[in-house]
């Protein structure tokens, strides 16, 4: 039995599920918009920007997502799920493949840039942390499991260094980090890329190596430096 803590969802999105091949995104100077900045408004923010680079998965401008926290009986740790635009609802995210990496087989993401549908899952069940106990500052790495829709074929993004899926090889987790504390634990987290920098111009964002899979057929569609920043706020 899961037990859900939901907190009130952001703006609906108006923006069209196609592609969109813009200034400040893919590791281009400049872009940013709304979420290029620190922010305390409660939800998950997305943030589109870092360091002056745009964010290789970034928000759709409509302000921040709804998420909840996860639990599963006898199951150590927790889930930080966001977003609800695979299950009902109308948002999206903007997804840039602008860092492929070569794994020996073919990177074939059906889209370069594209704002879509999207659902986000910070995995923590998996390596037994509980974000909800995490002291102010603590870190912990834990996957990150993005998914969507596109042409209507079903993707999966896993930020993972030990997917659950036959791979050649596996990725890199996402870092979780609490922010900041009260009495009933901890209250804001930031989510954030864990691997090494990876340059396409002079982008000094740090990126996680993820592995792109058909969600139908978790056939492995490639691998990708991913970028992202995600500030998620009780």
């Amino acid at each position: 039995m899961k037990i859900k803590y939901a907190v009130a969802c952001g703006a609906i999105s108006l923006l069209m599920a196609v592609p969109l091949f813009a200034q400040g995104k893919g590791g281009k100077p400049g872009g940013g918009g709304g979420g290029g900045g620190e922010t305390t408004a409660k939800g998950a923010n997305i943030r589109d920007a870092a360091n002056g680079y745009g964010l290789y998965i970034a928000s759709d401008g409509a302000g921040a997502y709804s998420f909840s926290i996860d639990t599963t009986a006898g199951v150590s740790g927790s889930d930080i799920v966001m977003g609800a635009g695979l299950y009902g609802g109308s948002r999206k995210a903007h997804f840039t493949f602008a860092e492929s990496w070569d794994w020996g087989g073919e990177n074939s993401a059906p889209f370069a840039e594209a704002v879509i549908p999207g659902h986000f899952v910070l995995k923590c069940t998996r390596r037994g942390v509980d974000v909800r106990t995490m002291s102010a500052g603590a870190t912990a790495l834990c996957p990150l499991v993005s998914q969507f829709d596109y042409n209507g074929v079903p993707y999966r993004l896993g930020t993972n260094a030990d997917s659950q899926h036959e791979v050649p090889l596996q990725g890199e987790d996402a870092e979780v980090q609490c922010t900041a504390t009260d009495r009933k634990g901890c209250k804001s987290w930031q989510i954030r890329a864990s691997g090494a920098p990876t340059y396409v111009g002079s982008d000094p964002n740090p990126k996680s190596l993820s592995i792109l899979f058909n969600r139908n057929t978790n056939e492995v569609l490639g691998y990708y430096r991913m970028s992202f920043l995600i500030d998620v706020v009780k």
